[in-house]
């Protein structure tokens, strides 16, 4: 039905990976309890790439293995200082990082999915960044007027709840980048309560 979404990845060998999302007409048995006039669809994360410049590009793969509706945004395919690859997702199920120590071949789904809670309904389109010191931290947008930040301690593998200091924002997607002179953190939101 569309793809959208797109992030571009210049690997340390000069390849450029386009990550992009692939959204599908629904499936018979949606992967979610949800009422079947609910259902939105399927929603795939795609990646191909490039070693051209972006004359010419590979096919695209699927990162993700089963049908669901992976949220994400644009720009949110990122490399570590370690050389891990990471996109940060959200589901139904919660948000979490899909993860490549390949340079983009394979693709693994991390461990542990962080839930919003009850009240605030669910997480979309994490972004991430890493720290100065090499601390990896994702900012999720929910229905509870400010970002939730979570922290993970093993490479994106894993994420725990850090606090919901966020600044205050309606439920829209956000963009954080490290100054790279200065270590700051930028956050670029919407602040007004009109989305």
């Amino acid at each position: 039905l569309n793809c959208m979404t797109p992030s571009l990845l210049r690997l340390p060998s000069g390849r450029i990976l386009l990550e992009f999302m692939r959204k599908d007409a629904q499936a018979d048995n949606y992967p979610v309890d949800l009422p079947k006039g609910e259902w939105p669809g399927l929603l795939h994360p795609m990646v191909k790439h490039s070693d051209d410049e972006g004359q010419t590009w590979s096919e695209p793969r699927q990162i993700t293995e089963e049908n669901d509706y992976w949220c994400s945004c644009h720009d949110r395919l990122f490399r570590t200082s370690r050389g891990r690859i990471l996109l940060p997702m959200s589901t139904q199920r919660g948000a979490f990082c899909w993860f490549s120590d390949d340079d983009g071949e394979t693709w693994k789904q991390g461990k542990v999915a962080i839930k919003a809670p009850e009240s605030i309904v669910g997480y979309a389109e994490p972004i991430m960044v890493e720290t100065r010191e090499g601390l990896l931290k994702m900012w999720l947008r929910n229905k509870g007027n400010r970002f939730h930040v979570a922290l993970s301690q093993d490479s994106g593998d894993s994420w725990e709840l850090h606090s919901d200091w966020g600044p205050n924002a309606r439920n829209t997607p956000a963009m954080v980048r490290r100054i790279p002179d200065t270590g700051d953190l930028l956050i670029l939101w919407n602040n007004n309560q009109i989305r």
